[in-house]
């Protein structure tokens, strides 16, 4: 029997061995808009430390947003990665609410200050991260414990921000 049309069993791997490389190097040289595009700015919320806020920087009496969370906590690092950095949510949040930071160092100085303390039992804290939403008289409307979805975090926010 005569063989007509075949590959040989040479050209084949040389022509793997060829479109590997191509690939490789169209690989290499878009490694660095890779890079580039994954330091992109996300969207940023200002978060005002919980010390530094004062009322009169609510002149509308809006919602107070008080995210609590710890410098050691993994799950608040990624709500921030994952959802608080989504730009939709952070427009939302910036937009209806005061965004206030609550950071816990009770693991890091042995102590909170009082403020931080009184904060916690105030709003039943007992883990992180924790998203407290009260009127801008300090009374709870809505609690957030444990990192959500992106998709639960925008029903709770929107529930939280309906008109009372």
């Amino acid at each position: 029997m005569e063989r007509t049309d075949d590959i040989s069993t040479a050209t084949m791997p040389r022509n793997l061995v060829i479109l590997t490389a191509v690939m490789l190097l169209v690989r290499i040289i878009l490694v660095p808009f890779e890079l580039s595009a994954a330091k992109a700015p996300t969207a940023s919320i200002p978060w005002i430390e919980v010390a530094k806020y004062a009322p009169a920087q609510n002149p509308d009496k809006k919602l107070l947003l008080l995210e609590f969370g710890a410098d050691w906590c993994e799950p608040c690092k990624r709500m921030e990665r994952s959802i608080l950095s989504n730009k939709e949510i952070a427009s939302m949040i910036s937009t209806r609410f005061i965004p206030i930071q609550v950071r816990d160092r009770l693991k890091e100085d042995g102590k909170n200050t009082q403020q931080i303390a009184d904060l916690e039992k105030k709003f039943h804290v007992f883990a992180f991260p924790t998203i407290v939403v009260t009127t801008a008289d300090g009374e709870a409307v809505a609690t957030l414990v444990g990192s959500a979805s992106a998709l639960s975090t925008v029903h709770f926010l929107s529930r939280a921000a309906r008109p009372r």
